[in-house]
């Protein structure tokens, strides 16, 4: 069976079907597979325009604004020297928010569901980034038990064309 799946931040960080496609549907998704075309008139290996505005927020460590497509990110980052946890003395910490403006989807005009969907995506990338591989801990302590850095990632999804994880 074929299924859609929502390009929004729900149900693509929950992973799970919005609902099945119509015969039709899938026709034409493997009519343009075929055709090498993708729906927006895209090739198959064609990418979106993507724009990188760094240092967007000055007021931050650093920041940027991302515009793949129709999708656009604000990422913050802000950094706090600070004492190492006990239970990790000798690595530093990265948190990683995500809020999503109303502006993304419909469903997103209820508060609730636009900070589910935050939290949804938050909990995703704070699980890719826990690998040592990804973000070596370590490397952000200056002084074990005594410094090290708190990296706080904040991210504002602005709108989402289709590529949301991608841009993430």
């Amino acid at each position: 069976d074929a299924f859609s799946w929502c390009g929004s931040c729900h149900n693509a960080a929950s992973m799970q079907p919005l609902q099945r496609i119509s015969e039709s549907q899938r026709q034409f998704l493997l009519d343009g597979v075929q055709q090498n075309l993708r729906s927006d008139g895209r090739g198959p290996f064609d990418y979106r325009r993507v724009i990188f505005e760094l240092n967007a927020i000055p007021t931050s460590t650093s920041s940027c604004r991302l515009r793949a497509g129709e999708t656009e990110v604000l990422v913050a980052l802000k950094c706090d020297l600070v004492k190492p946890r006990w239970t990790q003395s000798d690595a530093g910490q990265v948190q990683v928010t995500v809020d999503c403006a109303p502006s993304v989807s419909v469903a997103l005009a209820d508060s609730s569901t636009a900070e589910d969907w935050g939290r949804r995506l938050s909990v995703l990338l704070e699980t890719l980034c826990a690998s040592d591989s990804v973000i070596d801990r370590k490397a952000l302590c200056l002084l074990p038990k005594v410094f090290a850095w708190e990296v706080h990632v904040d991210v504002l999804v602005l709108s989402s064309g289709g590529n949301l994880l991608d841009s993430l």
